[in-house]
């Protein structure tokens, strides 16, 4: 019985592990993967729109703080086209693929994952190009939250 329950321990100390390394990559490889296939639906199970909405909102608040006119014309920016953009159909077919490039062109040795936390991290290109993929915990799945 104690030999039972030590197995299943160290059975569940590998599966978390490998979860903990593993799943950013499977996300990251089901969204590419979806991308590819233009499937909206399935994509949008990995994004979270309405705080990478609120992001990108702060993001250009932050740009076209203090511009005059151009400051004016924020809120119409913000609500017309960070709505427009970040909606399934928006990101659709080349989101990933612009960043990260094919599903079978993604490798390792390209992109590297900082971890912030527990229930967040970073996925960047090593080479510095394209934007950084924030993501965070939502149960046991990864959804984007932000791109910076």
């Amino acid at each position: 019985m104690k030999r039972r329950m030590i197995w299943i321990a160290a059975i569940l100390l590998v599966l978390s592990a490998g979860w903990y390394f593993g799943s950013p990559w499977w996300t990251l490889w089901r969204m590419a993967s979806l991308s590819e296939a233009h499937d909206t639906r399935g994509l949008s199970a990995y994004i979270d729109y309405r705080a990478l909405r609120g992001d990108m909102r702060a993001q250009v608040n932050d740009r076209m703080q203090g511009k005059g006119l151009i400051s004016k014309a924020k809120g119409v920016v913000q609500k017309g086209v960070i709505g427009a953009a970040i909606r399934p159909e928006g990101l659709q077919a080349s989101f990933i693929l612009q960043h990260f490039g094919k599903p079978k062109q993604i490798a390792v040795s390209d992109i590297y994952v900082l971890r912030d936390s527990f229930s967040q991290f970073r996925m960047v290109r090593r080479d510095g190009t394209g934007k950084t993929l924030v993501f965070r915990r939502e149960w046991l799945w990864w959804k984007l939250v932000a791109l910076t």
